[in-house]
């Protein structure tokens, strides 16, 4: 009887060691801070989301904003977990892993917006030199252009055809650089001409009273007369 009494006594003891100790332990994880798993996960899915949305191009200021919030997050994050585990605080890992997630969404929503009025804005300003194209063509060809405002021309339609092939593949921002250079060359070359041509005519009167004249003559003296017709 007494060494029973003595075994049972052991494994009510054993009993209450691993009881301790289970709730020792359970108490000990449950004071522990929790790492910000949850919030830096959700962060980089959304900066992730935001690189789809090609913000690293189109909102370039609010994305990098969100990629540093993002690795201040995971700084934060890595310094704490040095630490002691109870001593661990991980409040401002999630507060930059929450910064950089509302920064992300911002960038992305920005992209969306930018990519969708370029795309607006560009096929209007191709429309546009499209036409200004057609108005030199039809203005300008059999007219003795100087070499220089030929050549400006020509570079300008070749700028203008990798502007419309930029704009297909959906490379806006290269597409908007070119129909600036296209427009730039393309209208000062219209300009340009146009200044000449007045010029050219600006004598025309003077021509007028030339031929009104020479016709004049040509009858009183009963000669013949050679006009010719500059345009």
């Amino acid at each position: 009887m007494v060494v029973k009494k003595i075994g049972r006594k052991k494994i009510m003891f054993s009993l209450l060691i691993v009881t301790i100790v289970t709730i020792s332990v359970f108490l000990f994880f449950k004071m522990a801070p929790q790492p910000p798993v949850a919030e830096i996960k959700n962060a980089g899915d959304v900066l992730s989301k935001a690189g789809k949305d090609n913000a690293a191009a189109y909102s370039k200021k609010l994305y990098r904003e969100a990629k540093i919030y993002y690795d201040s997050a995971m700084a934060n994050w890595r310094r704490e977990n040095e630490k002691f585990i109870l001593f661990r605080d991980y409040n401002s890992a999630v507060m930059y892993a929450r910064l950089s997630s509302d920064k992300a969404n911002e960038a992305a929503e920005n992209s969306r917006k930018s990519i969708s009025y370029l795309r607006i804005k560009i096929k209007e300003r191709i429309d546009s030199l499209n036409n200004l194209v057609t108005k030199n063509h039809n203005l300008f060809t059999s007219y003795p252009l100087t070499l220089e405002l030929r050549n400006r021309i020509s570079n300008g339609k070749l700028i203008l055809e990798e502007a419309v092939v930029a704009f297909n593949r959906g490379e806006y921002l290269l597409a908007d650089r070119k129909i600036s250079d296209s427009e730039y060359l393309l209208t000062q070359a219209y300009e340009n001409s146009i200044e000449i041509l007045k010029e050219y005519f600006r004598s025309y009167s003077t021509w007028q009273k030339w031929i009104d004249r020479t016709i004049k003559e040509s009858k009183r003296n009963h000669d013949l007369s050679i006009i010719i017709d500059k345009v």
